[in-house]
């Protein structure tokens, strides 16, 4: 009797450590599961990365457009200061006549131009696409010193003057006090800090091409047709709105005051109704 109870507790523990040993080796996981788990991963991080992406986009054209309206105040108070006129653009350059209303030099750029290029003949590569910041010499401090200013806004080089026979005397707004101001861009997103559209200007072969100065300084709209914040740019109109404006919409804003006389004669660019050009498939408003 004693032996059978002595074989029967040998055999139960026996069988108790054989389910612990089975156990134990069940507490990891094995290859086909580790390989499932990582592939579903995979799979989720594929499905969130463009949300995430997008997202991230909109949080910076957000930041843009908060910028474009700090900028359309300070627009204001210049322009009520000098009987509603914008600056004269003697030298091709806005940002040191305004400079003593904003002071906050990071109102210039957006958080989405990420790559500055310097002009043609220094050490920088010359950088093109919808991340290109312009990086210019401006005497903008108060003591009147030059230093690098960095931006990815430009200015409509119709809205100021000019010093005699720089642009068309009858094209220019010269001012903000006029009707329609809420159809003439005052700055926008682009790839330099001043820029002349035209209603001839083609729009750029393929995403990320600039306007490098060929003779009689043509297709000026590509430093703004960039696709820089999901298929549009922010624009800062006359009075002091700020919208965002679809790619094709460029051409049809009041540049200057002869614009919508000279896109009825010339047209709407054609170039993007082939298939194969990368704005074919971009609204057309």
């Amino acid at each position: 009797m004693l032996l059978y109870m002595r074989n029967a507790r040998s055999i139960s523990l026996g069988a108790g450590q054989e389910r612990m040993g089975a156990m134990e080796r069940r507490s990891g996981f094995t290859l086909i599961e580790l390989l499932v788990v990582i592939a579903v991963i995979t799979l989720l991080v594929s499905i969130l990365m463009p949300s995430l992406s997008k997202a991230k986009q909109q949080t910076k054209a957000t930041v843009c457009l908060s910028n474009l309206h700090q900028l359309g105040m300070v627009c204001s108070m210049y322009t009520d200061d000098n009987t509603g006129r914008m600056p004269h653009l003697r030298d091709w350059d806005w940002v040191t006549p305004m400079y003593r209303y904003y002071r906050k030099i990071e109102l210039l750029r957006c958080p989405s131009a990420s790559k500055p290029y310097y002009m043609p003949g220094s050490n920088e590569e010359l950088v093109g696409g919808k991340f290109r910041a312009w990086a210019k010499w401006r005497d903008y401090n108060e003591d009147g010193e030059p230093e690098i200013v960095i931006g990815s806004y430009g200015i409509n080089m119709f809205i100021g003057e000019y010093p005699k026979d720089e642009r068309p005397d009858e094209l220019l707004w010269k001012t903000t006090l006029f009707k329609g101001a809420a159809y003439v861009p005052v700055l926008t997103d682009s790839a330099e800090d001043e820029d002349t559209p035209r209603t001839v200007d083609e729009p750029p072969e393929y995403d990320g091409q600039i306007y490098i100065p060929p003779p009689g300084n043509i297709h000026e709209m590509r430093d703004r047709c960039i696709d820089r914040h999901l298929r549009n740019i922010n624009v800062l109109f006359a009075d002091w709105h700020i919208s965002k404006v679809t790619l094709k919409r460029l051409w049809r804003l009041r540049w200057h005051r002869e614009w919508d006389k000279m896109i009825s004669e010339s047209g709407m660019p054609t170039a993007w109704d082939d298939p194969g050009h990368w704005m074919f498939t971009y609204p057309d408003d």
